[in-house]
């Protein structure tokens, strides 16, 4: 079963996104923020597959957490 990484600081967008990919057999863990995001890879128990990340988040733009990502 894939295991999905979603990164939106909107509580609602999460709550949509992570109901419909439970419904259709996915696994899931949330961030709110870069930090949330980098703290989910160290400290989970079951590799990431798919990082569904919002460019616009208020801290830290998703574009520049994406190239952290990628390094």
């Amino acid at each position: 079963m894939p295991h999905l990484l979603l990164v939106d600081d909107d509580e609602d967008i999460l709550s949509l996104l992570t109901a419909f990919f439970l419904k259709h057999g996915h696994a899931v863990t949330t961030a709110k923020s870069g930090v949330a995001m980098f703290e989910a890879f160290e400290n989970g128990k079951q590799a990431i597959d798919l990082v569904v990340l919002d460019v616009m988040l208020q801290n830290e733009a998703g574009f520049s957490l994406c190239r952290r990502l990628r390094t």
